[in-house]
């Protein structure tokens, strides 16, 4: 496994196959460690933070996860190398600044990822397809036991985990779930229902995470508090809210379907015409379109063996800017960007239906 040919593949996480399949991408869990008696990442010298990263790299590749994978200095990649890794939700925008001594671990498949020296000294990473936060956890656990055996965590008997910034103390725990809204957003019903999570405790961020928005009507639905709650109750508050969001989502659908049928079957029919025909497409473009023609796929009004849950999720990632650089071989200017991403997509959706 290689950065120079990660562009090629798509994480099994996209396979698209799994619980809730119309309306969750993926399942993620996080888990914020620190070495004991190590000064936070912030505050350590560069001297620390080479320590940290030589202990914590050590660890990762020893620790059995990683037989196939590989490991990477953030700080020492290209520019665009950096950002398609973001890209494929394997580091934060924060990482992706390239600080030094930086790095990242990457299983076989991208399931598992790890972040050395970003906020915390360790960030551990499981992302799963569809609704899997229970898989998801069951694994990231097994991980953290292994990482266990290797370092020494900084923890309180009172508090738990000590983190870097405080609503991360406690179990260090975000579980996260990316989900798919179209008929809200079509409804007009998105905003209080977002509104709704927020006010129970929960998280809504961006296509790519904090300080981000969202775009395709996609959303990361997630937990605030760390601290007071065992982990098992925190992936249950959040899988039940999210069934609740699902459910107003199927609500909604059967509620355009039955309403705004012909303006839903315009929007995919102008969605396949724009992918087969344009000459050049943004990025914000592409992914508003690939939602509208994943919701006619799930509604049942484009059938195609030529359109799937994998497709799909694979031109989301594969057309975004790094990624479309790295398949080019070279930087592009962002109207080259533009011209060679309505290319890529042509060649996808322009294939004879069926074939």
């Amino acid at each position: 496994m290689e950065i120079e040919t990660l562009h090629k593949k798509i994480g099994s996480w996209l396979s698209g196959s799994g619980n809730e399949s119309d309306t969750v991408l993926s399942s993620r869990i996080r888990l914020a460690r620190n070495l004991d008696k190590k000064p936070f990442c912030h505050w350590a010298s560069v001297s620390q933070r080479e320590e940290t990263y030589n202990i914590l790299i050590e660890a990762l590749k020893s620790s059995g996860f990683f037989s196939e994978g590989m490991f990477l200095r953030v700080d020492e990649l290209s520019k665009i190398d950096r950002m398609l890794l973001v890209e494929r939700y394997l580091v934060s925008l924060e990482h992706s600044q390239g600080k030094v001594f930086s790095g990242l671990g990457v299983s076989q498949g991208e399931i598992i990822s790890s972040m050395v020296n970003e906020e915390d000294h360790l960030r551990m990473q499981v992302l799963y397809p569809c609704l899997q936060l229970h898989e998801a956890f069951g694994l990231s656990r097994e991980f953290e036991r292994a990482m266990s055996k290797k370092v020494r965590f900084a923890v309180n008997k009172e508090f738990g985990f000590l983190t870097s910034c405080p609503t991360n103390v406690g179990t260090g725990l975000r579980a996260s779930v990316m989900v798919h809204l179209p008929a809200l957003v079509i409804d007009g019903q998105i905003g209080q229902i977002l509104q709704a999570v927020n006010k129970l405790g929960l998280a809504v961020r961006g296509t790519f995470g904090e300080g981000t928005h969202s775009i395709g009507s996609i959303f990361q639905i997630s937990n605030q508090v760390t601290l007071g709650k065992s982990e098992e109750e925190i992936i249950v508050d959040v899988e039940k809210m999210v069934k609740e969001i699902i459910g107003y989502e199927h609500k909604a659908r059967e509620k355009i379907l039955k309403d705004r049928r012909i303006e839903i079957e315009d929007k995919i029919g102008r969605a396949y015409g724009v992918f087969s025909n344009a000459k050049v497409i943004s990025s914000k473009e592409t992914i508003d379109l690939l939602s509208i023609l994943k919701l006619g796929m799930d509604l049942g009004l484009l059938r195609s063996k030529n359109m799937t849950n994998d497709k799909i999720n694979a031109s989301r990632i594969q057309t975004q800017p790094a990624h479309l650089q790295k398949f080019a071989g070279r930087e592009l200017a962002h109207p080259e960007r533009d011209a060679y991403r309505a290319k890529i997509l042509k060649d996808i959706f322009s294939r004879k239906r069926g074939k």
